[in-house]
């Protein structure tokens, strides 16, 4: 079993906010502080599960967070959030377990089979096979692994003076940013991401899908598409805030997150008047 830490703020109804590949838990920090006020804001450290001593696929990354929802937090449904892989973690534990999940909201989430919808070349380029870590670990040493590693940390990370850190990359880690890609990389080439592609065709939870018209990272058509996939869902666009845009526009998602979780309350409440 994998042990997950987590952090948790606020009072209420259970809201499970998962970070992206390689991410940290503060990048939910602003949003958890928000909506801390009406819900318990949970926010799980991923990094055991990514990045285990026992490569796990994604299926199996799904089944291991459904366990820790009923272990954690027993008869009850959770609402789910998820950023990039941590998106596409949320509309796979909604897909399989949907008894567990009660509203979803999925911002710039990784799409199955991410190979085909990478906006930047050089994805598409790293990922379009799967790469050992000792091939990836020369390849960061090469001058296109440096080029990549600066675009990458200001896609992912938000880094400022990423050039600056990226220059005195060595040793341990230069390894483990060879282990993360190589890891990431294996990943979408050992899943059948069919099965998840034929599953969203059914898709009926309740949902709200925010993406950047800009986003970097995945092109906007597959955004477009995956709104009409996802049936019914609602659909909130930002522009410019990048891929992790809960960092670059905190207060206008966690509005659009608030309203939106708490859009049935409010409904109850007029009917009851």
């Amino acid at each position: 079993m994998v042990k997950i830490a987590v952090r948790e703020k606020g009072q209420g109804k259970v809201l499970i906010c998962l970070h992206g590949y390689a991410g940290s838990v503060l990048h939910w920090e602003k949003i958890a502080e928000d909506l801390s006020r009406l819900f318990k804001v949970v926010t799980p450290n991923l990094t055991r599960v990514y990045m285990g001593e026992k490569r796990l696929s994604f299926s199996q990354q799904i089944d291991v967070l459904a366990q820790f929802i009923e272990n954690q937090y027993p008869q009850q449904t959770v609402f789910l959030a998820g950023i990039s892989y941590g998106g596409a973690l949320a509309w796979g534990l909604a897909s399989r377990y949907p008894h567990l999940v009660d509203k979803v909201v999925l911002i710039n989430p990784m799409p199955p089979a991410a190979n085909r919808y990478f906006a930047m070349r050089s994805l598409r380029w790293l990922f379009s096979r799967s790469i050992p870590v000792s091939a990836i670990y020369l390849l960061i040493a090469s001058p296109f692994g440096k080029f990549f590693l600066q675009q990458a940390g200001k896609v992912f990370r938000n880094f400022q003076n990423e050039e600056d850190r990226l220059e005195n990359l060595r040793g341990r880690k230069v390894q483990f940013i060879s282990h993360i890609l190589a890891n990431f990389s294996w990943l979408l080439h050992n899943e059948d991401w069919a099965v998840w592609t034929e599953k969203l065709q059914t898709w009926s939870h309740n949902s709200m899908l925010i993406y950047d018209r800009k986003d970097p990272v995945f092109t906007s058509e597959f955004y477009d598409g995956f709104a009409r996939t996802l049936a019914g869902t609602n659909v909130v666009t930002t522009q410019d805030a990048g891929h992790i845009s809960i960092l670059q526009q905190p207060k206008l998602i966690a509005g659009a997150m608030l309203e939106y979780l708490l859009r049935d309350f409010y409904k109850e409440a007029d009917g009851y008047n």
